[in-house]
């Protein structure tokens, strides 16, 4: 009975700290979209823009510099990107690679994995990569 108990409380600290540690991170990034959405002096406007993506290998999309590009999903069939953007800032092309299931990804280097997202009832799987403009 004692070390059944034992090992409970065991696992009740485990989760404990597993709790803490998730917690501080969700405050973490609440502080980071807090900065990022918080005005900025010069008249910045900070918004939440949706880019449509083509079904293709590699595009470009201009998006304002500095923006914080935030998922990917499908929507209405096509591949979209939600980006957090300063309205007023200037343009820049940002390099799009879609990769299918299964398919080859040896050109990967120094890209961001954005997210997946499916067509099809998930027969169709993609992930989205993303490069910062130079």
């Amino acid at each position: 009975m004692c070390k059944h108990n034992a090992e409970e409380l065991r696992d009740n600290s485990v989760i404990r700290q597993q709790t803490v540690e998730n917690a501080e991170t969700v405050a973490k990034k609440l502080a980071a979209v807090e900065s990022i959405l918080r005005p900025q002096i010069g008249g910045s406007v900070k918004r939440i823009y949706k880019y449509t993506l083509d079904i293709m290998d590699s595009q470009q999309v201009d998006l304002p510099m500095g923006a914080v590009i935030l998922a990917v999903q499908a929507q209405h069939d096509m591949p979209q990107v939600w980006a957090l953007v300063d309205t007023k800032a200037k343009t820049c092309p940002v390099l799009f690679r879609i990769v299918g299931y299964g398919a080859s990804c040896d050109d990967l280097e120094e890209m961001h994995y954005l997210g997946t997202f499916q067509f099809a009832n998930g027969a169709l799987v993609f992930h989205v990569f993303w490069k910062e403009p130079l």
